[in-house]
């Protein structure tokens, strides 16, 4: 949905009379609603991406949290972090892995998978971070 669509305008109508409108206990929920309309718009397929990163970064954090140990503590971070970053390198490089550098040794083949990224994949995955 592109800022200057007539979709955009009426969707943003819409959600800003739902904003002011409903008590602001309910606006979290009306946030998360708007959100996933909106990423989900362009194709709902991918609507699964940013639900399965915070999830990957709550639950990561809570079990990081239960470490006791320092060494435990450390190991637990650098999975949560390689998990958190394995749906970017799967999404975002896997025809580059594929093509550039196991192509050297497999010659020359073309892409792996065919689809288109996930809007803001990057933008997500680095946010969690900071």
């Amino acid at each position: 949905m592109i800022f200057s669509s007539p979709q955009f305008i009426v969707f943003f109508a819409v959600y800003l009379f739902l904003h002011l409108a409903i008590p602001v206990r309910h606006r979290l929920a009306l946030i998360i609603a708007g959100s996933t309309f909106f990423y989900g718009y362009w194709n709902p397929w991918y609507l699964w991406v940013p639900y399965i990163l915070v999830a990957i970064a709550f639950f990561g954090a809570l079990w990081q949290e239960r470490a006791r140990d320092a060494a435990v503590h450390k190991r637990r971070m650098a999975i949560v972090v390689g998990a958190m970053l394995a749906p970017l390198v799967v999404v975002k490089y896997t025809n580059f892995l594929y093509q550039d550098f196991l192509g050297i040794f497999l010659g020359d083949r073309g892409p792996l998978v065919q689809w288109s990224l996930p809007l803001g994949i990057s933008f997500m995955r680095w946010q969690t971070f900071f």
